[in-house]
C-alpha cells in the first residue's frame, strides 16, 4: 500500500465519516469513542492500533494517550467534549499536521505516523 493511500486511510478519515457521525459522537462511551468516531474504517484503525499498542512503552494507558492528544491542540478538548463532529474532525486533521511538520512520528510495521494518528489507533484498540 503507497503512503499516500495509507495517508488517505488515516488522514482522510474524518471527512468521508462525518456524513453519518453526529449521533455516533454524541452517543459514543467517552472520551476515547468520541477521538476514534472519526475512523471511516473502524476495523482497519484498530488491527494498526494493536500494532501500535505493542510498540509503545508499558506505563502506557488509554488515559495517557487521551491526554496526549488533547495537548497537541488546544481545541481538543472543548470540541470532544461538545461532540461536534466537522469541528472535532478539522482539529484532528490540524495536530496531525502539526505533527509531521514538527517531526513528531511513529514508526510501526513499515508506517509512518503522526503521533496523533498513532495515538488514535492505539484508542482504537483498547476501545
Amino acid at each position: 500500500m503507497s503512503a499516500a493511500t495509507r495517508r488517505t486511510l488515516l488522514c482522510a478519515a474524518a471527512p468521508l465519516a462525518i456524513a453519518g457521525l453526529g449521533a455516533a459522537a454524541a452517543d459514543s462511551g467517552g472520551w476515547a469513542g468520541r477521538l476514534t468516531a472519526i475512523f471511516a474504517n473502524p476495523h482497519a484503525a484498530r488491527e494498526l492500533g494493536r500494532a501500535v499498542w505493542r510498540s509503545l512503552p508499558p506505563a502506557t494507558t488509554e488515559e495517557s494517550l487521551i491526554a496526549a492528544i488533547l495537548e497537541r491542540e488546544p481545541t481538543l478538548e472543548a470540541l470532544v467534549a461538545a461532540g461536534e463532529p466537522a469541528p472535532l474532525a478539522a482539529a484532528l486533521r490540524r495536530a496531525v499536521e502539526a505533527d509531521f511538520a514538527h517531526g513528531r512520528t511513529h514508526r510501526v510495521d513499515g508506517w509512518v505516523l503522526s503521533c496523533t494518528e498513532a495515538e488514535l489507533c492505539a484508542l482504537a484498540w483498547l476501545s
